[in-house]
């Protein structure tokens, strides 16, 4: 999950309270953070998810909190999809405030009570899928399932405790992290199936003492939109004039703890001085931009952006003639970077700064769009850079790679994994 807020905001999505029409028992029943959610890419995809479910006449139900709605009551409304509606109910719960560590782990400890009580009091559901926010709302899947009798299912984005560890949130291999880890590991043993979204994931899981035949792998996808806008004649978004025709190497995304950013900043430097056809542009927010922001504040060859409206998501993406990527080493097997889907089904080649085995590395491979460094090689990005700066040819066909790569990773295929997944014809 690449998400820099605990509460992220919302889609504009048609919603309408409910006027007291009856429903059948739910088909499936989510638990998550806040829905809809677009501050994350797998936010995304679970609403696109949702939204397929109810379109195939499947009745799905999300429990969700109030808070980032600016309602602390609870409510129950409909997401309505053409004649399809998908019943939310959000739960309230005073949020407190502000981006410190204490205030978001209060979040966290209020909202876990309050989506326990409400998911409980839902008519038993056939399908129950645990999401990863909050961090080990997973924990309460197994007192879900003993009670609805339900099939319980934990669709993991990433790895708790593992990852607070890496970034610091927690001391590793200390006391609390073993505890944590020890209550996960208890309670993925307790679903029935839990969807890693790499094999480098799987394999983490193992090394937990999960069974293999427990765990299926579902990589995520491109959200819709990047297969919906498909013009490329609109320009580049936010550049024209600025940097005119130069060489644009684009990061877009969240400027998150679990991405490394020394190189990239090296190597901007560097090619400051080497080549002034060669302009990066930063697209986001997150925890270390503003550290970037300080570390390239002397170049004339970087450009930062806010993040762009959805609806202008392809041609953001688009504006680039190059991508970058990256992910910390230590964090192989708890996170798949899920931008590089966004960037694949733009047509666009990648460098991938960060480890071999990541499923994000093995698909640029498999694929032959973009390359994949070390994340502290900020020489050979230098050179990878120029490299496809003066071979058009390499640069066109890896694009034309990434666009191929992109309809074989569609959501279409992964929809068809979560139907029968969920046991549904």
């Amino acid at each position: 999950m690449e998400s820099s807020e605990l509460m992220p905001t919302v889609l504009p999505v048609k919603v309408g309270r409910r006027a007291g029409s009856a429903f059948e028992l739910p088909h499936v029943l989510f638990l998550s953070l806040v829905f809809p959610t677009k501050q994350s890419h797998d936010g995304h995809l679970f609403f696109e998810l949702a939204e397929m479910l109810v379109r195939n006449d499947l009745n799905v139900r999300v429990v969700a909190t109030s808070a980032g709605l600016g309602d602390e009551k609870e409510e129950e409304c409909d997401c309505s999809f053409g004649e399809s509606q998908l019943q939310v109910v959000r739960v309230g719960g005073k949020r407190y405030r502000g981006p410190s560590t204490w205030r978001k782990t209060a979040n966290y400890l209020r909202a876990y009570p309050v989506l326990l009580w409400r998911a409980l009091r839902v008519s038993r559901p056939k399908v129950v899928v645990t999401l990863t926010a909050p961090p080990l709302l997973l924990i309460f899947g197994p007192l879900i399932k003993a009670i609805t009798k339900c099939r319980l299912i934990h669709w993991s984005q990433d790895l708790y405790p593992e990852i607070a560890e890496e970034l610091g949130a927690i001391k590793k291999g200390g006391i609390f992290a073993g505890f944590l880890r020890l209550l996960s590991t208890w309670a993925l043993k307790r679903h029935d199936t839990i969807v890693a979204i790499g094999s480098c994931m799987k394999r983490t899981l193992v090394q937990r003492g999960i069974a293999p035949a427990k765990i299926v792998v579902i990589p995520n996808w491109a959200q819709k939109v990047l297969y919906e806008t498909t013009d490329e004649t609109s320009g580049r978004l936010g550049t024209k004039g600025d940097l005119g025709e130069k060489f644009i190497v684009m990061y877009s995304g969240n400027f998150g703890l679990a991405h490394c950013f020394q190189a990239i900043a090296e190597a901007a430097e560097e090619l400051a001085r080497r080549s002034a056809d060669v302009s990066f542009v930063f697209i986001g927010e997150g925890p270390r931009l503003a550290w970037l922001k300080q570390r390239t504040r002397h170049l004339n060859n970087v450009r930062f952006l806010p993040y762009q409206p959805e609806e202008m998501l392809g041609q953001s993406l688009r504006s680039a003639d190059l991508h970058l990527v990256s992910m910390k080493e230590e964090l192989l097997g708890l996170l798949v970077p899920s931008k590089i889907y966004g960037i694949l089904a733009a047509g666009k080649p990648c460098i991938f700064l960060g480890p071999m085995e990541s499923e994000a590395a093995q698909l640029l491979n498999r694929f032959k769009c973009g390359y994949v460094l070390s994340p502290g090689n900020s020489a050979l990005l230098v050179e990878r850079i120029l490299g496809l700066f003066s071979d058009a040819a390499t640069l066109n066909q890896q694009a034309a790679n990434a666009r191929q790569a992109a309809q074989s990773l569609a959501g279409g295929e992964r929809f068809a994994q979560f139907r029968e997944l969920f046991g549904i014809v």
